[in-house]
Formats: C-alpha cells, sequence, structure tokens
C-alpha cells in the first residue's frame, strides 16, 4: 500500500469509526493463522519510543542504567501488549491522520496516538464491509476475524476493525506527539497534504541530488515521501523521465514534468478511493501486473514494456516513451498535463465519454454503513 491506498484508508476508517469509542481490544494474533492467540512483537513496535515526553511514567524513554563487567548499560523500557490496549480501550476516536504512508489515530483526552505503517502486505479490515483490494496480494477475509490480524477493535458503533499482515512487515506503534517522533518528523514533504516549494526551489534541490530520479522518490525522507514502487513508475512514465535519469542532471521542464504527472496522479488515484479499475485506461498501472512473459509486456497504444532494476526494485518502463536522459533535454517530451489532454481528446473523437467523467470521486461513492 502507498500514499493513495493508505489515504483511502484513512478516510475509510474516519467514515466508519469517527467519534466511535472503543469497546474491546485484542492485541492476540486471530484468523487461524501459525500465530494464532500470541502477541506479535514484531509488527507491535516494543522497543522504539523516540521522542515521547516524560509525562508518562509508563511510557517515558528515560534509559534505565544497569551494570555489566563494571561498564553502565543503558536499556529503554519495553512495552507490552497492556500499554496498547491502555491507550485504546475506552477511547473516543478524534481523528485519523496520514503523512506519506504512515497514519495513525488520535484519541479524546489522550496525548498518547497509536501509529500504523501498512509495510508490504497490512492492511484494515472492518466487519461486513469490503476488503481493500491490491494487485500484489489479497486479504483473506471470508471469515471473521481474517486470517494474520494482529489487532482487533470492537467499537461502540457495534463493527469491528482488524489490522492484518501476513508478512509481518507493517508497523503499530505508541507515540506521544506523532508529528515530532521519529518516524514521522524525518519524513520529508508529503505531495498532497503539505505546501510544494516553488518549481525553482525544488530545481536548486534537485541539483545537490546525484542518485537516480527512482532512487529519490522511493526515499521516503530526501525530498517527497509517501511514494512506493507502482506510483514512482507510474509518476515516471507519465513525465516521460528513464528513472535511471540523474536528479542533479534534470533541466527545468523535466522537474516541472514529475511535478505536474505526480500531483496529477496523486489526485486521481485519491479522487478513486485508490480502487484501480476506476485509474485512466492508459495508466501504466493497468498493464505492468500481466501474467505474461515480460517480453510481451505491452501497454494501451502497443508500446512494449521493458522491465529493468533501479534502486533495488523493479521497474517497468516504456522505453520508446522513457529515453535515458529525456529529463534533461526535454524539448519533446509531453508533459502529464499533455498526456491527459491528448487522451481527452481521442476519447472525445471516438464519441465516448470525456475522461473526467471516467473517474469515480470518493465522496460520491457509497458505502453500507
Amino acid at each position: 500500500p502507498e500514499l493513495a491506498e493508505v489515504e483511502s484508508s484513512r478516510n475509510f476508517v474516519m467514515q466508519m469509526f469517527g467519534n466511535c469509542t472503543v469497546e474491546a481490544v485484542s492485541t492476540l494474533e486471530l484468523g487461524g493463522g501459525p500465530r494464532d492467540g500470541l502477541f506479535d512483537d514484531l509488527v507491535f513496535d516494543v522497543k522504539d519510543l523516540h521522542g515521547s515526553n516524560d509525562s508518562s511514567e509508563d511510557l517515558s524513554c528515560k534509559r534505565k542504567s544497569s551494570k555489566r563487567n563494571n561498564e553502565v548499560i543503558e536499556v529503554k523500557p519495553q512495552l507490552t501488549a497492556k500499554h496498547f490496549v491502555d491507550a485504546l480501550l475506552n477511547k473516543k476516536l478524534k481523528a485519523v491522520k496520514r503523512k506519506g504512508k504512515q497514519l495513525w489515530f488520535e484519541m479524546e483526552d489522550s496525548d498518547i496516538a497509536i501509529l500504523f505503517h501498512f509495510g508490504m502486505t497490512g492492511s484494515f479490515v472492518i466487519e461486513n464491509e469490503a476488503a481493500p483490494s491490491y494487485k500484489s496480494f489479497k486479504i483473506q477475509n471470508k471469515n471473521w476475524p481474517p486470517k494474520f490480524t494482529k489487532l482487533e477493535l470492537t467499537f461502540s458503533s457495534g463493527k469491528r476493525l482488524s489490522f492484518c499482515d501476513p508478512r509481518r512487515l507493517g508497523r503499530i506503534r505508541l507515540r506521544i506527539d506523532p508529528c515530532n517522533c521519529s518516524p514521522i518528523k524525518e519524513l520529508a514533504l508529503d505531495p498532497v497534504t503539505d505546501e510544494i516549494p516553488p518549481i525553482s526551489t525544488l530545481i536548486s534541490r534537485f541539483k545537490e541530488i546525484n542518485c537516480s530520479i527512482k532512487s529519490m522518490l522511493l526515499d521516503q525522507n530526501k525530498v517527497f515521501c509517501g511514494i512506493g514502487n507502482w506510483l514512482a513508475d507510474e509518476i515516471l512514465f507519465q513525465a516521460h523521465i528513464h528513472p535511471e535519469t540523474t536528479v542533479s542532471r534534470l533541466n527545468e521542464r523535466g522537474v516541472s514534468s514529475l511535478l505536474n504527472s505526480m500531483q496529477t496522479i496523486l489526485k486521481v488515484a485519491i479522487e478513486a478511493d485508490a480502487q484501480s479499475h476506476l485509474f485512466p485506461k492508459n495508466w501504466l498501472f493497468h498493464y505492468r501486473w500481466q501474467k505474461k512473459k515480460k517480453s510481451e509486456y505491452k501497454d494501451e497504444f502497443g508500446y512494449t514494456i521493458a522491465f529493468e532494476t533501479v534502486a533495488g526494485r523493479t521497474s517497468a518502463v516504456v522505453p520508446l516513451l522513457q529515453r535515458r536522459n529525456a529529463g534533461e533535454n526535454c524539448q519533446s517530451m509531453t508533459t502529464a498535463a499533455e498526456f491527459v489532454a491528448i487522451e481527452a481528446e481521442e476519447i472525445a473523437l471516438e464519441g465516448m465519454a470525456p475522461l473526467e467523467s471516467l473517474i469515480v470521486v470518493s465522496n460520491k461513492r457509497k458505502r453500507k454503513s
């Protein structure tokens, strides 16, 4: 799950449980997996309370000293399942907030927030509601509780919320003042919720970065946060920039195209509630997952999709459109806005509905309540 999917989860949880009270908390694994009945101290972060203040005796960051071989060793206090239960039980959900891929619950009359990072396969599932749909993994929710449930909350509305994570790469943390604590305080700009600097400022910043553009986009602490593998590939595809392009060599139009592509894609994905079947048909997203030999992958227009390893990740690239060093000399490069306008014109000529009407805005989408 990347920024769009996490934002969709944030909206859904707030819609379903905002101002509801947590009446029961289970921190033992549920759903019949191999760790059923156990507290998963890998998913629950029991070691790290960076930035917590000392106002709470149980949740302070004070280090205890112990002696071993005449040396003083500083040991951080560890959390237990009870700390997570106490942070949630009988508390009202006041707000659900997000920065990048990090999401957190703020509870009424409490200075302790609970943070969620979905990792590769983490997700929220709500009882009797459609589970999120991801291309890279499936959520096993035929029965309740879902398999690999790490945390289950029962709310005063009568509905239950489960956090599932089969691969155990997600994290559940407790923080006091989360925006000033790790990991949120280290995050770069959120391209949706934060104010984006002027192009001139970004160009100056980019001149200092000598890694590949794909590496920069994936680094949550460098320039932007919330971008993962599929979003990075989609942004670069629509900006017509090769993922191996060196950031410092991008010219003004290359930077502008990258930013326009990022903002357009995130806006569309969020308005579509991260439902991939509602994404525009020209998106690379729909074609990168085809079950074919990689040499046979094509996009909507029949252009070959190549797969290269960039920044340690498999990158989907359309070589004909994403030429190496294109961002350095992109006089003929089509920007994201031009790309959308061209497709809209082509659709209109075919007598079809314009592109905007193919995107379902999330506030028009009805969910069961």
